[in-house]
């Protein structure tokens, strides 16, 4: 008897809906040169508010005065980086550190790395969590519901991923481009292919030469960008109407979309062939017109029609 009813127990037990273990922590919305999220970060138990950036490759940062104040250190030096204002390199340099704890939520990384350098902003920028972090917790960005979520196991993200296909989204898989530590997915822009990069932060950027190819016409200047390496220029507004797809899913455009040398912005030299360049990001703003949830772990990117 003994038996049957454990047996019978097991069977209830393995016919049980799994249950989702992912913590799901709220972020923030802010204007910081463009809308983006931000999620309270704990460094060495010391509390500070981080931005979630998907195109910045390191794992985590935050600026000098911030190291200090959560006991960060020591600092390993390692050249000449960030900047205290448009075009003006930080005296300060860039720094690497290992912290005791980096904490979100209730998801703790011991021994976390961290980079240490400057970054102006309009409003105070206490630090960033970036492509490192959000690969290493395999994160999911939900900007429908304004949270971030840290699965337990590959099956909670099996689990996410079948909520949103039966919620009505198009799922489309990310490409990791190991040069720049960026994921991308392939757009058709007013019928011009591109590699764009699906970014976490700000507006919907267009590189001046993809603008070019896609009959992208030039309005007036609405921005001037300064570069982390202290490169300047002008952001200039798309004055043409735009159509933007991916394989084959009408993604919304907002309206102040910008056109800018991309390359110049980050000092680097542009590939040859534009099937190698980034033609552009999707920021902030696309995801948030299209209810978009981007899975880092898996690399989906997940649109809601």
């Amino acid at each position: 008897m003994r038996r049957a009813l454990a047996f019978g127990l097991l069977l209830a037990l393995a016919s049980s809906p799994v249950v989702a273990e992912t913590q799901w922590t709220p972020f923030q919305l802010r204007e910081v040169s463009g809308i983006r999220p931000f999620v309270e970060v704990r460094i060495n138990q010391v509390p500070f508010s981080f931005m979630v950036h998907a195109n910045a490759g390191f794992y985590a940062m935050t600026t000098h005065a911030n190291a200090e104040q959560a006991g960060v250190g020591p600092l390993q030096s390692s050249g000449h980086y960030g900047i205290t204002a448009p075009g003006q390199v930080s005296d300060l340099g860039v720094a690497t550190t290992t912290v005791k704890t980096l904490q979100v939520g209730d998801d703790v990384v011991k021994d976390a790395p961290l980079k240490v350098f400057e970054v102006p902003q309009k409003q105070t920028m206490q630090g960033m969590l970036g492509m490192g972090w959000l690969r290493a917790r395999r994160v999911l960005v939900d900007f429908d519901q304004h949270r971030i979520g840290i699965p337990h196991s590959s099956a909670d993200t099996s689990q996410e991923r079948r909520r949103l296909l039966a919620a009505g989204y198009a799922a489309h898989a990310m490409q990791w481009n190991a040069a720049t530590n960026e994921y991308e997915v392939q757009v058709a822009l007013n019928d011009a292919s591109a590699n764009f990069v699906v970014s976490t932060v700000a507006k919907f950027l267009i590189d001046d030469h993809t603008a070019k190819r896609a009959n992208i016409t030039l309005g007036k200047v609405v921005d001037t960008y300064g570069g982390p390496s202290g490169t300047t220029g002008k952001a200039y507004a798309a004055a043409s109407a735009l159509s933007l797809s991916i394989e084959g899913q009408a993604v919304k455009v907002p309206d102040n979309t910008r056109v800018l040398d991309l390359y110049g912005y980050e000092a680097t030299t542009r590939p040859a062939s534009p099937a190698e360049q980034i033609g552009g990001f999707l920021g902030a703003d696309v995801m948030l017109a299209n209810h978009a949830v981007i899975d880092f772990g898996d690399g989906v990117l997940y649109l809601k029609p």
